[in-house]
């Protein structure tokens, strides 16, 4: 089953004269066929060691004209034992011979051709072809328009960007998961926080308890006092007394992220540090009040800028959150000028992110769906400084 409405697909699609959906970026080929390798990217060199990876999947705006997915033929196993709910799965690369099989899988050598094939047999050699213009490679895109001159393409980011924005119960569900890991992981790091402790050790921490609760660590932002005002990858930096430690930690389920933030101090507090941290917080909690079905983006920005602005702070940089699913920064954000309303089953992170050079990073962010009269928070770990050491 899909996780996308095709109904508002269809609408999407009719409205920027787009035709068939071609898509080919991993983020998006899993959101459209549920199909998923974790080996592959587009940098991925295959066994003959002169043919770079592809995979495109093909959705039409007549939802009677079937799906197809075009993938290497080393990824039949995940297609098999996976979630591709497409029924027309093309294969292409280099032979996979497994012995004792009745008959071999088939597959020919080029992706294009296999690709230009399945929209011919569906009527759409001379369609408006939705590709990602701004990520495919140019030799791609010269070679399907070789291969259709009767074709047009169209940049079909728009249409994907409006579609993934609203969740599938399914999406909700691994978000929610990862969330759940992603506090849990947090919390071990902060339970676990000792003086001369390296930011990696503290990293190997998230990394561990994530995986520990089904979860997949993507990357985090773990940052020791004012080491965090410029840079806030982990490192080699050690803890002590008097430390801020701020952790952003995205961990994924099957394929969807949360992000969240969070700080602690090791030691006691600087009056600075509990004053800057307070404002932080409540303008967090502020604008997580204010989310709910037709608020707009700068609405929402504009609520957390004034505030912390009354405080005496200003944040690091314009926005208040941002859109997360198959990324940790997607549409919507919530930034000055955007005037995009939030609408139910959006899943948004309110994070509020202050540098201060005498103290460090301080972030608090929060992953919510929105609902149907106001929103859910998915992460829901205190807030508060907590006291570490």
């Amino acid at each position: 089953m899909p996780f996308f409405d095709y109904d508002r697909a269809t609408r999407l699609m009719a409205a920027r004269g787009i035709d068939v959906l071609l898509v080919h970026t991993l983020t998006n080929t899993v959101y459209l066929s549920g199909h998923q390798c974790p080996w592959v990217s587009p940098t991925v060199m295959l066994e003959d060691g002169c043919t770079f990876y592809a995979t495109f999947v093909g959705v039409a705006r007549d939802p009677g004209i079937p799906p197809f997915l075009v993938t290497t033929l080393a990824e039949e196993g995940h297609i098999l034992y996976g979630d591709c709910w497409i029924k027309d799965v093309r294969y292409w690369g280099i032979p996979f011979v497994i012995e004792g099989r009745e008959e071999q899988t088939g597959f020919i050598a080029d992706p294009i051709e296999a690709v230009a094939a399945a929209l011919e047999e569906r009527g759409l050699a001379s369609a408006c072809i939705g590709v990602e213009l701004e990520h495919i490679p140019a030799d791609t895109l010269q070679r399907l328009q070789r291969r259709l001159p009767m074709a047009t393409f169209a940049n079909s980011w728009p249409v994907l960007w409006s579609l993934r924005a609203i969740k599938h119960p399914e999406e909700i569900r691994r978000m929610r998961l990862a969330a759940r890991a992603s506090e849990k992981a947090v919390q071990a790091a902060f339970d676990t926080a000792r003086e001369g402790m390296s930011e990696l050790e503290m990293e190997d921490v998230l990394a561990r308890v994530v995986a520990e609760h089904g979860c997949r660590y993507e990357w985090s932002s773990v940052a020791f006092g004012t080491k965090g005002a410029i840079m806030v990858g982990p490192t080699e930096a050690r803890l002590k007394r008097g430390d801020i430690v701020r952790i952003d930690l995205v961990a994924s389920y099957r394929g969807w992220l949360s992000d969240m933030s969070r700080n602690a101090v090791f030691g006691e507090p600087s009056a600075r540090m509990i004053d800057a941290h307070d404002a932080v917080w409540k303008t967090n909690t502020l604008v997580q009040q204010a989310i709910r079905p037709g608020v707009s983006c700068d609405e929402l920005y504009r609520l957390g800028f004034e505030y912390m602005h009354r405080r005496g702070y200003r944040m690091l940089t314009e926005q208040v959150g941002h859109g997360v699913g198959r990324n940790s920064n997607e549409p919507l954000f919530l930034t000055h000028g955007v005037q995009e309303r939030l609408e139910p089953n959006m899943v948004v992170t309110v994070e509020i992110p202050l540098r201060l050079a005498d103290v460090g990073s301080i972030n608090i962010e929060d992953l919510l769906l929105v609902t149907e009269d106001g929103n859910e928070p998915l992460t829901t770990m205190t807030g508060e400084l907590q006291r570490l050491g």
